[in-house]
């Protein structure tokens, strides 16, 4: 995120400074918290040390607050800051809250509180959302039978600074269906990156899904359904053994293979699995998939990716109409596409379908609606009484489903076209707000924009989209904050796209320096950074494609650029006024 760097190092500073007024340790061993390989640790984690003799109220407090921030089972040594009969019922595992940086513990001779703005909870579902209050604790210091003191008001959960939960917590996105059973959906979980294991991972995906996403996905997971022994283990080959309740029998074949397709795409994230074995009360479990020896291999699930697959194809609109953008060493060239989509000289956005079969356009000031087949000649205009189109958005690789928002009888609305019939969606989303822009995720479930509130400011958010009903709605609402802890947003956004199954690129303005940037964003908002801002371009748009590996995105103003890596961009054409990617 913005600053993330500065702040992490007056952090650190902050911490070892921490660790020395609470005598933890300034001799023993120090250990580097284990992370996923792809994801290497930055931050150097202290083992805890238990209350030393004659500490005083802010060395106890602390000491029981750097016991927190270090991930062990039971939390054994945080407990023992704590009075005998708090000790046993303290749940550290019913929450996590998330303080800004920079707040120290404030003391008295028999006191000591924390007061600082929160950033963020891990809730008991293990999903991240964003607070913006205040955290306010009275540590209840007490003497106990030795004269020591002790804690006997613990928070509720496990409290850490957010360079804490920014260096030594990380997302593992369990999978969920869309409830056609057709498409996979992310549900991000964050855990300590020293307690990713299959056993952790498979857990959180058996727990089900989150309570926001909830509503819209299905899983093929029977409810009820745990570890049979509460651990997965793994031999050196990578395969991991599950051993799971009696509640899988009996189920079909094919949803014994969605079952296990969930499976395998929540732990092809750590990187040293390689396959998948099942058992039920000691016996095999039998699936399509698996081989002689029961084994399913990882890459089983590869047809029911969660991405649509990657295309480097991109299209864009010239001053004639719609055009394939061939990049090259010296910018892009502009091919126009074949079909009555390269006559379009007064669209002003465009979308391409995931099998780049057909292509959609705005045009006639943002009145018409027009789709065409690339290879055909016969183009329909889908719309009737519609003004103040937005850039309509194609869903996933394999649907011809095209949404849009536009304005009708006297306010705005949302529309649905499956290829042969239009379908009003029903949404509480512009009841008190205007969307501005919008994108929705390759698995069709959530629905990503730029809302302009009646006071003017815009805000950042994502709606879920519920198929259940005869007539789907978008409600659900919850803001992506762009926000520092206890500070207003000094950023706005102004576009959004997805650029992987759970994560978005946003173009955000600099409202003290009203300039543009375009910034990678997880879908709750814990982490934000920078992907660049090239010299002097004056931009409006970002398009992007959800791919699994590299960022895929371009923007659009005065001129295009298309993102490579590293905060680099490259130019592409100055005759282009808008950019999609297919899907």
């Amino acid at each position: 995120m913005i600053g993330k760097l500065v702040r992490g190092v007056v952090a650190l500073l902050a911490l070892l400074t921490l660790v020395g007024c609470a005598n933890i340790p300034t001799r023993g061993p120090v250990e580097v918290a284990p992370g996923i390989q792809e994801e290497p640790d930055v931050g150097v984690q202290v083992a805890p040390e238990p209350p030393r003799a004659d500490s005083s109220p802010r060395t106890v407090v602390e000491g029981f607050l750097q016991a927190m921030a270090n991930y062990q089972p039971g939390y054994h040594v945080a407990r023992q800051y704590l009075t005998e009969d708090v000790a046993e019922s303290w749940r550290p595992e019913s929450q996590v809250l998330i303080y800004a940086d920079g707040y120290s513990v404030a003391t008295t001779p028999d006191s000591a509180t924390l007061t600082a703005p929160l950033y963020g909870r891990i809730g008991p579902d293990g999903a991240f959302s964003r607070m913006d209050r205040t955290l306010k604790l009275d540590f209840g210091l007490q003497r106990n039978e030795d004269g020591e003191w002790r804690i006997s008001r613990p928070p509720d959960g496990v409290v850490m600074t957010q360079y804490t939960f920014d260096n030594f917590y990380s997302s593992v996105d369990t999978y969920y269906f869309d409830p056609a059973f057709s498409r996979l959906v992310p549900d991000p979980v964050y855990m300590p990156r020293n307690n990713r294991t299959p056993t952790t991972v498979l857990q959180a995906l058996l727990r089900g899904a989150s309570d926001w996403l909830e509503p819209s996905v299905a899983s093929a997971v029977p409810p009820q359904t745990r570890l049979n022994v509460q651990s997965a283990s793994m031999d050196e080959a990578g395969v991991v053994d599950v051993s799971m309740t009696d509640h899988v029998l009996g189920l079909s074949e094919e949803r014994r293979t969605r079952m296990v397709t969930q499976m395998l795409w929540t732990l092809r994230q750590l990187p040293q699995v390689s396959g998948l074995r099942i058992s039920v009360n000691g016996e095999p479990y039998p699936v399509r998939e698996q081989d002689a020896t029961g084994i399913v291999p990882i890459e089983a699930a590869e047809s029911l990716a969660p991405d649509p697959p990657v295309s480097d194809d991109m299209y864009g609109l010239s001053e004639d109409g719609v055009v394939s953008v061939e990049p090259g060493a010296a910018g892009a060239a502009l091919v126009p596409v074949e079909g009555p989509l390269s006559e379009q000289p007064q669209a002003s956005s465009l979308a391409v379908s995931g099998d780049r079969s057909q292509g959609a356009v705005v045009s006639d000031g943002e009145t018409s609606l027009v789709v065409a087949p690339f290879a055909g000649e016969e183009s329909e205009s889908i719309v009737d009484g519609c003004t103040d189109l937005l850039r309509p958005d194609f869903v996933g690789s394999s649907t011809s489903e095209l949404w849009f928002v536009c304005r009708a009888d006297g306010r705005q609305r949302i529309g649905m076209w499956d290829g042969t019939d239009l379908m009003p969606i029903r949404t509480d989303l512009t009841q008190s707000a205007e969307i501005v822009n919008f994108s929705i995720a390759p698995d069709g479930v959530r629905f990503a924009a730029v809302r302009q509130l009646t006071s003017g400011r815009k805000e950042l958010g994502i709606g879920l989209i519920d198929r259940s009903g005869a007539i789907p709605t978008v409600g659900h609402w919850r803001t992506v904050s762009l926000a520092e802890p206890g500070q207003p947003a000094q950023v706005q956004a102004t576009d959004v796209g997805w650029v992987s199954g759970a994560s978005l690129a946003a173009l955000v303005t600099d409202e003290a320096e009203s300039s543009s940037r375009v910034i990678r964003i997880d879908q709750s908002g814990s982490h934000y950074a920078d992907i660049g801002q090239p010299e002097e371009w004056d931009v409006t748009h970002v398009a992007s494609s959800a791919t699994p590996d590299r960022v895929r995105a371009a923007v659009v103003g005065r001129g295009a650029w298309q993102f490579e890596d590293d905060l680099r961009w490259t130019e592409l054409n100055p005759n282009l006024h808008a950019v999609a990617y297919p899907g």
